[in-house]
């Protein structure tokens, strides 16, 4: 960096046109475009993106075609918590290469730009706690006041996060919870999966087994319990072996209370928090449980991501929403360039926000396509009426009815459930 630090914008052009002039022009060149390359990829690892960014950007701006410059732009822009520039440096990169050579990106940039759509990149280029999650900082400060009255108040909370598909909860709980652990908080997550419907509490149980797989005083924390808990805690030999479902026989009862009882323990004098993804997955014991749980004196932190108008209703005692971007946070996602067309296309939304800027202008990526039309496939009837809905251009009942050949009261029901699943607003 100090060498850097030498060189001030580009590398002067030479004053004579000798050919001995040109070529140590362009070794120098050559020269500070590798100590760039090398300085910035040391700098991604020591976890400075921003300098990072800075250098690869300059190299970027000097040459569209630099594809090495532009990938380290992307690397930076995605270690800084900014995906969506990310692939809009990709989107531009392509998008060049095709106007001026009629060539595409490389393997290694396209396996880059799929790592940065999956959020799959390798730890060293990802940020261990986002500078900023724009647009959710409010919630996330939110979170962080329940877990300090969770705490001080020695008492249960549920806090649920609710927003439709691709709006943003992963992401911000994932976030959050990192930023929980940096700080010192004891946190326990899992996610749910369609199977969580039938095995009642599982994915609280399964929590629960990876904390107790890494404490050493396992033991201590089943307590009177272990008898109850260890089979299904998959925790009977060495602390080993897959957690397995819930055996019914038990009763609600016993089990509430030993996993309850379990889970004071491990709060107990620190308090701890306990985030589950997809909650909505979860089936309706995990809502009975959470009822259970909020009449205890459990310093206990429950944060529940779950779709709105599906799953089970959670007895939550705090309710945060999470919508659209506003225009000028979408900027700060993709900057100003972009931002009016992608804002207009996308409403907001990040999940296509971000799938959109990954494309030229006025392209649609088949990822965007598949996931609404997954979306529509869960809906059954009522995806097919947003299928014909969208080609005839006007949610008209009658006409719905007449070419669905349905009764006009099975396709209000099918506009209300549309609804509800965020297909369709009502103006």
């Amino acid at each position: 960096r100090v060498a850097l630090a030498l060189v001030r914008g580009r590398v002067p052009e030479p004053r004579t046109d000798a050919p001995w002039a040109i070529a140590e022009h362009a070794a120098a060149v050559r020269l500070v475009q590798r100590a760039r390359r090398v300085a910035a990829d040391a700098l991604l690892d020591a976890g400075h993106w921003r300098d990072a960014l800075d250098l690869a950007a300059a190299d970027a701006q000097a040459d569209p075609l630099d594809e090495e410059a532009v990938r380290t732009v992307m690397r930076a822009q995605a270690a800084g918590g900014r995906p969506a520039l990310a692939l809009a440096a990709y989107a531009g990169l392509r998008e060049v290469l095709a106007d001026q050579l009629g060539a595409d990106p490389s393997v290694e940039t396209d396996a880059l730009h799929t790592a940065i759509l999956r959020g799959d990149l390798p730890v060293a280029t990802r940020p261990s706690v986002p500078e900023s999650l724009v647009g959710r900082t409010i919630q996330a400060g939110h979170l962080d006041t329940l877990a300090r009255r969770a705490v001080g108040e020695g008492t249960a909370r549920v806090a649920r996060v609710a927003g439709e598909a691709g709006i943003g909860k992963t992401t911000l709980l994932d976030a959050w919870t990192r930023a929980r652990r940096s700080a010192g908080d004891l946190v326990l997550a899992g996610t749910c999966r369609p199977l969580d419907r039938a095995a009642p509490l599982d994915v609280v149980l399964t929590a629960i087994a990876d904390h107790l797989r890494g404490a050493p005083d396992a033991d201590a924390l089943l307590g009177p319990d272990a008898g109850t808990l260890a089979p299904l805690l998959g925790l009977t030999d060495d602390l080993a072996g897959p957690a397995r479902g819930v055996d019914l026989a038990l009763g609600p009862a016993t089990l509430f209370a030993a996993v309850t009882a379990v889970l004071g323990r491990i709060a107990a004098g620190t308090g701890a928090i306990l985030v589950i993804d997809d909650a909505h997955l979860a089936g309706p014991t995990f809502a009975d449980w959470l009822g259970y749980l909020l009449r205890r004196p459990v310093p206990l932190l429950v944060v529940a991501g779950a779709r709105p108008s599906e799953g089970p209703e959670l007895p939550a005692t705090d309710e945060i929403g999470l919508g659209p971007l506003d225009r000028s946070q979408v900027v700060e996602l993709v900057g100003s360039e972009r931002a009016d067309d992608l804002y207009d296309r996308s409403g907001g939304h990040p999940l296509f926000l971000v799938e959109l800027a990954s494309v030229p202008a006025g392209e649609l990526p088949p990822s965007l396509v598949d996931a609404v039309v997954s979306r529509c496939d869960q809906l059954g009837t009522a995806g097919d009426l947003v299928r014909a809905a969208a080609v005839i251009g006007v949610l008209d009942v009658d006409v719905l009815a007449t070419v669905l050949n349905r009764r006009a009261l099975d396709v209000l029901a099918d506009v209300e459930l549309a609804e509800q699943r965020g297909l369709l607003v009502e103006e």
